[in-house]
């Protein structure tokens, strides 16, 4: 499924999801909890439970969660679930500013920013997207442009070294200051593809399409550049170990981000993960595809 990311919100739709957002900040008027690993979450049943059949079911059948009115998510990756609960509320997420932190072992240990301070971060970036994205505004006046060349005495010019009328003179072989060294390039965010591929698994196990296709285009996206990576390698992995055999979302990225770097096929460490998953029938299977055209018109001539 196709999938563009969702456009910032200014206005009065900005508002509402700044409101939105509060109410994940602050916990006012929440009427259900979600808690995973250390990680607690003081969500509102409106808006999950509207946006996942799963919490839906959970909150409305006769489970013990319906009667604490509490869900504990065990089984789960903390990280990728903090990233499902902000989607939740805003409609996209944003990875830690770390490594990427799922390429460790599920339950994750890594310290991140408290809860409180990362969701504003994102609801101030998702509903006032003007003052980031803007380009800054020079106070500094332009200079005047003179309107006439300056007053020569005696077909010598006046700012000449020579012939200046005021100052001292001027050594004209003096060095030309350098120019100002610009600053360089920002480094690229760290690879969190592995966290992509959990992210897109809590979408498929709690029925949020809508989710995973989110997190399928951040992994195509940041696969165009970590495809060496190990987190690549990790993410791979893990694809070929979480998702059945029908779901083609991650598996066809996976593939396609293969063929399009097929120099991968000759690293040591990816052959291991061709050799132990359903990779490499894939790769054969598609990398075979315009041969076995071929051959099959040419036997369908005879």
């Amino acid at each position: 499924m196709a999938f563009a990311p969702v456009a910032p919100l200014t206005g009065e739709h900005g508002q509402a999801l700044s409101n939105i957002c509060r109410l994940l900040m602050t916990g006012t008027y929440s009427d259900l909890t979600i808690t995973c690993g250390k990680d607690k979450y003081a969500v509102h049943k409106a808006i999950v439970c509207s946006r996942s059949p799963l919490f839906a079911a959970a909150c409305d059948g006769e489970l013990k969660e319906t009667k604490t009115g509490a869900i504990d998510l065990p089984n789960d990756d903390p990280i990728a679930v903090k990233m499902m609960i902000r989607y939740l509320y805003t409609q996209n997420y944003v990875p830690p500013e770390t490594s990427d932190a799922s390429e460790s072992k599920t339950n994750s240990t890594q310290k991140f920013e408290p809860e409180h301070v990362s969701v504003k971060r994102q609801c101030v970036s998702q509903a006032s997207p003007s003052g980031l994205f803007s380009a800054p505004t020079s106070t500094a006046p332009p200079r005047p442009v003179p309107s006439q060349p300056r007053a020569q005495v005696s077909g010598v010019r006046r700012d000449s070294h020579w012939g200046s009328s005021s100052g001292p003179p001027k050594n004209p072989f003096a060095p030309t200051p350098a120019a100002p060294a610009s600053d360089p390039p920002a480094p690229p965010r760290p690879p969190n593809l592995v966290l992509h591929a959990k992210v897109y698994q809590l979408g498929e196990k709690y029925g949020m399409k809508d989710l995973m296709a989110l997190s399928l285009y951040k992994f195509r996206d940041e696969a165009v550049t970590h495809h060496h990576s190990d987190s690549f390698r990790h993410a791979s992995r893990f694809v070929y170990g979480s998702t059945v055999t029908q779901d083609r979302g991650m598996r066809n990225a996976v593939v396609q981000a293969v063929k399009t770097n097929i120099d991968l096929l000759d690293d040591k460490a990816f052959q291991v993960v061709i050799k132990g998953t359903e990779l490499g029938f894939d790769l054969l299977l598609s990398l075979t595809q315009t041969r076995r055209g071929e051959l099959k018109r040419e036997a369908a001539s005879l």
